[in-house]
């Protein structure tokens, strides 16, 4: 994998890459090495960037289109087996070539005999180009039938080239919607709505039985809410897609429910419901969690506790709140619990463009995805961690589009050196 390079096109201009793959067919013969992007090109204006970057985070492989192969095939190079390209090759063209093959052989004749090591390389990428085409001779009923798909559109190998980053950002993002399908549609959000509904509906009934068994009245306990809905994580930050998970804090009122109750009353409860699956308690952990799934829809449970539920939207939304005396007044499993919602707050309340940094985040999540790097339980990095990066280089570069975000992102942390925290 090349980190940073800076490739040479067929036209010769230079156009920066990240993490491009090497494939076997760049390293065939013929190609030139890629020198490493020096200090000076890195400080050039950002150029080209996400569309490289998302066809090496997906690893996902494609096809060269016709018109290619066909242009490679009058040209000579690269491999010449298609019989229905080298067909449409006009007359003209073909007496050229013809032209060009008796010179070619009279070079390849003194090249025998003595010459450059260059010359001798340059000859020889020709002559094989010769001995490809020959040998596509046996194949020529199979390559005739073949050649009806010849004009299918195919995913070009190398993406398209963008001059304005605007383009390159609206680019970006289709390739996140539409090829790897990394938002939900409209069905799948009233689905995860409607689940999210479902277990607010269930936790506070389950509430409200509590509240009743410890001498509360119930018509009073009936008039108002027992609990608070707390979302945060990839769905706060709207960079969920279909198959994640949606991190919840329920807030029940302090005097009647324990974190205790909460883990083993609660828990029994959801076991014994239809539509509750594969239900999994954490309780030994630092902040115990409740994963269980509702339909399709994963949750992962953590509990807190105030004294009126409904003012924690009130305090959470304060610019310092953790040293306020409110969340201070909080037992130390609220406050865990509650911070990861806090972070997330500050996070979209401090980045220039949320549009921007969602698209980045998204695409960097993918990213680490498709690489097996995406843990926080096995030690990697997680979704807080990955947002909190971002979100560095958002403020670092507001006016960067999301296409050159992507692109300072991987720059700038592939070359620190780690020794100072990131910190917005």
């Amino acid at each position: 994998m090349a980190i940073l390079t800076q490739p040479t096109s067929a036209r010769g201009t230079s156009k920066f890459s990240l993490f491009e793959e090497q494939t076997a067919d760049a390293s065939t013969a013929g190609q030139t090495e890629r020198p490493q992007l020096s200090t000076k090109a890195r400080n050039r204006p950002v150029l080209m960037t996400s569309s490289t970057a998302i066809q090496s985070i997906s690893d996902v492989g494609s096809t060269p289109s016709g018109a290619k192969d066909l242009q490679q095939a009058q040209n000579g190079k690269g491999k010449r087996n298609t019989r229905g390209a080298v067909k449409q090759v006009s007359f003209q063209k073909q007496e050229k070539e013809e032209a060009i093959q008796a010179p070619t052989a009279q070079a390849c004749h003194k090249t025998s005999r003595g010459g450059s090591q260059s010359a001798k390389r340059q000859i020889g990428a020709s002559c094989g180009s010769d001995r490809t085409e020959q040998n596509a001779a046996p194949n020529k009923g199979r390559q005739r039938r073949n050649s009806s798909n010849f004009n299918k559109a195919q995913v070009p190998q190398h993406p398209p080239v963008f001059e304005e980053p605007l383009k390159e950002s609206k680019y970006l993002e289709f390739l996140l919607r539409e090829k790897y399908q990394l938002f939900e549609n409209d069905h799948q959000q009233k689905l995860r709505k409607e689940a999210l509904k479902r277990l607010e509906q269930v936790a506070n009934g389950w509430a409200l039985e509590m509240a009743v068994k410890k001498g509360a009245n119930e018509e009073e306990e009936k008039a108002r809410p027992q609990i608070e809905v707390i979302v945060f994580g990839s769905y706060l930050l709207n960079v969920h897609s279909a198959e994640t998970d949606v991190d919840v804090i329920l807030v029940f009122r302090q005097k009647f429910v324990s974190q205790k109750e909460f883990l083993l009353g609660f828990v029994k409860l959801v076991q014994s419901l239809p539509d509750f699956s594969d239900l999994l308690s954490i309780s030994q952990a630092k902040v115990p969690i409740i994963k269980v799934y509702c339909g399709d829809t994963q949750f992962d449970l953590l509990f807190a506790s105030m004294e009126e539920p409904k003012n924690v939207h009130q305090m959470i939304r304060q610019a310092n709140v953790t040293n306020s005396e409110q969340f201070k007044k909080l037992n130390e499993a609220s406050q865990s619990s509650l911070l990861g919602r806090i972070a997330c707050q500050n996070i979209l309340n401090n980045v220039p463009s949320e549009q921007t940094f969602q698209l980045v985040l998204r695409a960097v999540r993918f990213w680490a995805l498709q690489r097996g790097i995406y843990s926080i339980n096995l030690g990697y990095l997680g979704g807080v961690t990955l947002a909190v990066m971002v979100a560095k280089i958002c403020q670092d570069y507001p006016d960067l589009s999301a296409a050159c975000t992507l692109y300072k992102f991987f720059e700038t942390y592939a070359e620190s050196s780690w020794r100072e925290p990131v910190q917005m």
